[in-house]
């Protein structure tokens, strides 16, 4: 938020190009309501970038990353998020229980 607070700032009066908002997951990867409609959006945006360049080549036949079970956009970058947002859950919860290990076994 700082970094926000300072391109505000820097902007002034124009204001910036652009809406900062969280994006909502629950812990089990499923999005909120207004995550939803983002995502949506982006399919969207990304559907239109593909039309206007009347390109209907997976990517792999583009050349881009893919997976066996990823090869259109929006399901490549489904997989990249949830996959982004379980290694955060799985460091978040190394994390807290390495720190809460001394004071359990008296160790502090």
């Amino acid at each position: 938020m700082g970094d926000h607070q300072k391109a505000l700032e820097a902007a002034g009066d124009n204001g910036l190009l652009f809406t900062k908002q969280p994006l909502v997951f629950e812990t089990t990867g499923a999005m909120g309501a207004e995550t939803q409609k983002w995502w949506k959006s982006m399919v969207k945006m990304a559907e239109k970038r593909d039309a206007d360049m009347e390109d209907t080549r997976s990517r792999r036949q583009k050349g881009l990353e893919h997976t066996w079970a990823a090869n259109d956009w929006s399901s490549f970058w489904l997989q990249r998020i949830s996959i982004a947002h379980a290694r955060h859950q799985a460091e978040s919860i190394s994390t807290l229980i390495g720190a809460s290990l001394p004071a359990r076994y008296g160790l502090v």
